[in-house]
């Protein structure tokens, strides 16, 4: 399987290999540059789901993109949230004295001091993850 994002470049004359974006430009090899002090053009091709190459993979640093949502929420999204704040197996958001922050309808407030979030990641919407003891538990 290959992924079209991604190119495998690889040095036709020592055989080192890096995945890259597709949208960088094509690369000399470091290692002949350094050894030899020769330019050697690396040849790419798509870069498969089963490569691993020895130098950077840019498939690693990727993130998913998460979106910040906004109160108003419903009163089950802040069931969801506190939910979360609670569960155990994640950091809660806190105030910066440490104080665990509580969810309401209008955004996060603390209930020691006069501090106030009004956003959160919009997966937390749905509720904490899955518990991953328990997930391990369960295979």
């Amino acid at each position: 399987m290959t992924n079209e994002a991604y190119l495998y470049w690889e040095c036709p004359d020592c055989g080192w290999d890096t995945v890259l974006h597709a949208k960088k430009a094509g690369q000399s090899c470091p290692l002949c540059a350094s050894d030899s002090g020769h330019f050697v053009r690396l040849r790419a091709r798509p870069a498969r789901s089963t490569d691993r190459p020895e130098g950077p993979d840019d498939r690693k640093f990727e993130q998913p993109v998460l979106t910040r949502s906004t109160p108003p929420w419903t009163a089950e999204q802040v069931e969801n949230l506190g939910r979360w704040q609670t569960c155990g197996w994640v950091h809660p958001y806190t105030c910066p004295n440490g104080s665990t922050l509580l969810p309401r309808e209008d955004g996060w407030v603390c209930p020691h001091c006069a501090y106030r979030q009004t956003w959160c990641w919009a997966p937390m919407l749905n509720g904490p993850p899955p518990d991953p003891v328990e997930m391990l538990r369960n295979g």
